[in-house]
């Protein structure tokens, strides 16, 4: 009897379609005017015709998000003590993400600042600028809207105080990521320099000879322009660049080379900037319209304002420099019908990377997971039928017959050579990094990644047994944490006999950690879960939440008649928190609303399953990581990244039951994936007396 089913597939994604037609996003940073964050702001989406009203928080780095806002226009007041309240009014929605970023000025709460226009896009906020020029040996800065085909161009990119040309389709301007804007404010010298990678659209574009660039971005100028004042934003800030390339709002650019192939239509360049060898900061993804006849119209203007990647690249954790990745793998996504492929090795030179084109990535790997491997986790195989399925997942990441491959296919076999043959006592697992970015945040789906496995001469070996695989979340921060996570909510149900077996056969499994929780962070009912999660009474301290219950149609459930869904979830939790989901499937494509809403939430590092998994095996694997956790106390530098691994390796050795002729777990342990920020600590927890 498996734990739980999986939703079909087909269903839910003709549901989450119909969803995203009706409903967007909204998101958005607040910050002061030296850039600060403003964390634990009240922001307020008010649409006055339909009564709709809703509020959020901004988190520690000052930002919020609502989902499922109905399309139309709004008003957004934003107030924060020791800050002006400002209330924008005529924000619309679009049938995608509505991005925001609002600077509050000190001043008496009383006081009420009215806007008759969306959030200014030209606020003092560090922001990105690409535009294409024609080829020369300097910038002209003199815009390209459009360009030809079998032509030589140049990718001009500057960060500066503001948007250029917010109105302009010439401009591509995005405000810089989070992650980097926090980088930046902890260097203390008057400069840095990040590599930029540039990722031409596979099969349109030819990027030039130097890809890799340095990126120097001058601190020494962005403090010096906070610290004056207001200051006045030129009408043409492109007139004043001719006049004076480097006046005091620029504060870092560069200058890249492509041609243009032949053919005619929207294509892309991906930029990505790295540091720290193998630790990417920022993305920004520009257009180029190719029309001959310089017609932008046959480049879906739409998508014009839509390809940009949202601060994807929180991928630390940079908190633990110690601790880099030894391989970075990110799949990015331009359109539904081009992706691309990018690996970096930790060990090669500086500037070295490879890439390769991917089609059709994001459509493919739902369909691969859906009808091929959660077929094969719910029935009896053996590893090497496992290992033939994450072989197959392999090849669809990094295509055999694609030359591009060939030398990232063999980087990773090498690494993964290495670490198999290698002599003497084994350390500590490193961390790969394996990223999917797709177009659109909202579109993200969770991956067995653990699952992938890499040929080895005649065997294949899973990366999951070789390498602690690291997957970001959408949210992330990777602050430094001192502390472990001590207190643990615990929901599961009482082990009675009214009970569900199921469940109480995975409960039985770990029995003596049941009563790690205390008082009301024991809950034993759904409607109890249901009331406590769905306040938004903040939780003061972070939080390590397991859960024990089924998944089914997007609710958890004990027993089948009372659900709570993921849109119950109004608990704000403080950051860091952790989530374990023992609810089969819950990370699954299409079946993942409670992971991505628990990490808005708060939780930046969440362990669940994509398939179905036995009860016993659900028990097992928590009370495994209970014992790692138990034996390494004190350990500062156990991560739970550490702690999950090891929990599955031992798991992997486990059987279902005492009977005679069961086989271990084997290969289908590694379908606990653990997503996020895997440098947080969880304490042991208590035993039973």
């Amino acid at each position: 009897m498996t734990f739980c089913s999986v939703r079909k597939f087909l269903v839910l994604l003709f549901f989450v379609v119909y969803c995203i037609a009706q409903t967007a996003s909204v998101v958005g940073t607040v910050s002061d005017s030296t850039g600060a964050a403003v964390p634990n702001a009240e922001v307020r989406l008010m649409n006055e015709a339909s009564n709709f009203t809703i509020t959020a928080t901004t988190d520690n780095m000052g930002t919020f998000r609502f989902d499922n806002v109905p399309l139309g226009e709004y008003e957004i007041k934003v107030s924060s003590a020791g800050f002006v309240t400002q209330t924008f009014k005529g924000v619309a929605t679009q049938n995608q993400s509505t991005r925001l970023w609002i600077v509050l000025q000190v001043g008496s709460v009383t006081e009420t600042v009215e806007v008759t226009e969306n959030p200014p896009a030209r606020s003092l906020v560090p922001t990105w600028n690409a535009w294409l020029e024609q080829q020369g040996t300097k910038p002209s800065f003199t815009r390209l809207e459009t360009v030809h085909t079998k032509t030589e161009c140049q990718l001009m990119l500057d960060l500066a105080a503001f948007a250029y040309a917010p109105k302009d389709k010439s401009v591509a301007a995005h405000p810089a990521g989070s992650r980097l804007l926090d980088w930046l404010k902890h260097q203390k010298a008057d400069s840095v320099t990040l590599k930029v990678l540039m990722i031409p659209d596979p099969g349109r574009l030819l990027a030039g000879e130097r890809r890799v660039q340095d990126f120097e971005i001058s601190l020494a100028k962005i403090r010096s322009y906070l610290k004056g004042g207001k200051h006045k934003i030129p009408k043409d800030p492109f007139v004043v660049l001719q006049q004076k390339p480097r006046p005091d709002f620029r504060f870092g650019n560069a200058r890249f080379e492509f041609r243009t192939g032949d053919h005619e239509g929207l294509s892309y360049i991906g930029l990505s900037l790295w540091t720290n060898g193998t630790i990417p900061l920022d993305e920004i993804i520009v257009p180029v319209c190719i029309s001959n006849a310089g017609d932008t119209a046959s480049c879906d203007n739409a998508s014009l304002f839509s390809a940009y990647h949202s601060d994807p690249l929180n991928v630390g954790p940079l908190a633990l420099e110690k601790d880099l990745p030894v391989a970075s793998l990110h799949l990015i996504e331009f359109d539904s019908d081009r992706s691309v492929g990018v690996l970096r090795l930790k060990e090669w030179p500086e500037g070295k990377y490879v890439t390769w084109p991917l089609t059709n990535l994001f459509a493919s790997m739902g369909d691969f997971i859906e009808k091929v491997l959660l077929k094969i986790f719910d029935k009896e195989v053996s590893d090497s039928a496992l290992q033939q399925t994450g072989f197959e997942l392999y090849n669809l990441l990094l295509p055999p017959q694609d030359s591009d491959t060939h030398e990232a296919r063999e980087a990773l076999q090498a690494l993964t050579s290495a670490r198999v043959n290698s002599s003497g006592p084994q350390t500590v697992a490193p961390q790969i990094l394996v990223r999917i970015a797709p177009r659109h945040l909202d579109d993200a789906f969770f991956v067995p990644l653990a699952m992938v496995a890499v040929p080895i001469g005649e065997q294949k070996r899973f990366l999951g047994d070789t390498f602690r695989v690291q997957s970001p979340l959408p949210s992330q921060s990777y602050r430094p944490v001192r502390a472990c996570i001590s207190r643990w909510v615990m929901v599961m149900p009482p082990n009675e006999d009214q009970s569900p077996k199921e469940l109480r056969d995975a409960r039985n499994e770990f029995s003596a950690w049941t009563d790690a929780c205390r008082d009301a962070d024991c809950i034993g009912s759904i409607p109890t879960f249901a009331n406590w999660i769905g306040t938004q009474v903040p939780e003061k301290q972070p939080t390590a939440l397991l859960i024990l219950s089924h998944y089914e149609n997007d609710s958890l459930t004990f027993d089948h008649r009372e659900f709570v869904s993921s849109r119950a979830v109004a608990k704000p939790f403080e950051e860091p928190s952790v989530a374990i989901i023992n609810a089969c499937g819950a990370a699954g494509p299409g079946a993942d609303d409670f992971v991505k809403i628990l990490n808005e939430a708060g939780f930046e590092a969440v362990v669940a399953t994509t398939s179905s998994v036995q009860p016993e095996m659900a028990g097992q694997y928590f009370n495994l990581l209970a014992q790692v956790l138990e034996k390494h106390k004190g350990e500062s530098d156990y991560t739970i990244s550490r702690a999950h691994f090891d929990a599955v390796r031992l798991l992997e050795d486990e059987k279902p039951s005492k009977k005679p002729g069961e086989v271990p777990y084997g290969a289908k342990a590694l379908i606990y994936s653990l997503l996020g920020n895997g440098s947080l600590q969880l304490c042991p927890l208590p035993r039973k007396p």
